[in-house]
């Protein structure tokens, strides 16, 4: 729920902006409500997340690219090569986010501390609605945007 461009260079194995940036230009971006991202809070959920990212492929006139996704972002990149097609060259994923051995309170605590760091400057954002993403994102037995992308 947290992912943003700074995770690469916080979280990740390495850091993709500043491994490629010399032979690609690359491009990352802040999650919606990540990092810098800032925007109305709704029924936010696997496919919303996905759109996000083709629509800003979209918008900057990428005809063709290659995507990397770390953790959540390799359900990302998925969704990204089914609903783009050929204009996907190629994907890297790396750590594939997955359900294992009960680590699905892990993933919902995870919504909780992006809920926290949240409230103080979204006020109108409730609790239930938070829960309610939490159950959208990672009450299903598939972590996946790709049947849902429209």
């Amino acid at each position: 729920m947290r992912s943003s461009v700074d995770a690469w260079s916080r979280f990740a194995p390495f850091n993709a902006i500043e491994e490629f940036k010399d032979d690609f230009q690359v491009i990352a971006m802040d999650q919606r409500n990540a990092g810098r991202s800032t925007a109305p809070i709704g029924e936010d959920d696997w496919a919303s997340y996905a759109q996000d990212q083709a629509a800003l492929l979209e918008h900057l006139g990428v005809e063709r690219c290659h995507v990397m996704g770390g953790c959540i972002g390799c359900s990302y990149a998925l969704a990204l090569i089914e609903k783009l097609g050929k204009r996907i060259a190629s994907a890297v994923l790396q750590n594939p986010i997955g359900l294992s051995n009960g680590n699905r309170e892990v993933f919902f605590g995870m919504v909780e501390d992006w809920a926290r760091q949240l409230r103080p400057s979204r006020a109108e954002v409730e609790a239930a609605y938070l829960e309610a993403v939490a159950g959208r994102m990672f009450g299903g037995e598939l972590y996946s945007a790709s049947t849902e992308l429209s």
